[in-house]
């Protein structure tokens, strides 16, 4: 199960102070380190998010991602990540820094290269948030493992309003 929720810029103190009102401490903390009214409601309502499907539905593993006015998460009893991110202009040493030689290909003959940096840049936090790896910086370079280990997940990648939000979700055995 997936919620992803729009923030609007214009956050009255008082919705944020109801939002902290909600959240359990460690996320008030984390909301506390932000500047803006914006930035804490998006990281407050993730975390909002993962306390209603953990509490209400009983999911086992939930992901929580924010990006500017999106904060969602996904829900589920086996592994999965979520991740979203705003598609725009990024560094070029960073894309080269990240990015596999095949990834870089990609991106080189991609009607749109900065969507396709972030859907890759998204499947690589929400794999990692699923479990894949011990660290990401792993995901940066050619790594076999990591690779074998993604097929053993499904991954859904959509674009909502100049944002790329990746779900993965690992996949359950056939018996």
């Amino acid at each position: 199960m997936i919620f992803i929720c729009k923030i609007e810029e214009n956050v009255s103190e008082e919705a944020v102070r109801r939002l902290y009102e909600l959240s359990d401490a460690e996320r008030r903390e984390k909301a506390d380190k932000l500047t803006g009214l914006h930035k804490k409601a998006v990281s407050l309502t993730a975390g909002l998010l993962k306390k209603l499907l953990k509490e209400k539905y009983g999911f086992k593993y939930v992901s929580i991602s924010h990006s500017g006015e999106y904060a969602g998460c996904l829900g589920e009893n086996v592994p999965c990540g979520l991740d979203i991110e705003k598609i725009a202009p990024r560094d070029k040493k960073l894309i080269e820094r990240v990015c596999t030689k095949e990834e870089l290909e990609k991106i080189k003959i991609s009607a749109s290269p900065e969507s396709e940096f972030i859907k890759i840049w998204t499947i690589k936090e929400a794999s990692f948030k699923a479990g894949i790896g011990k660290s990401l910086p792993r995901f940066f370079k050619e790594n076999e493992e990591i690779e074998e280990e993604k097929k053993s997940f499904t991954y859904e990648t959509e674009i909502i309003d100049n944002y790329a939000v990746t779900a993965c979700i690992k996949k359950e055995p056939i018996i």
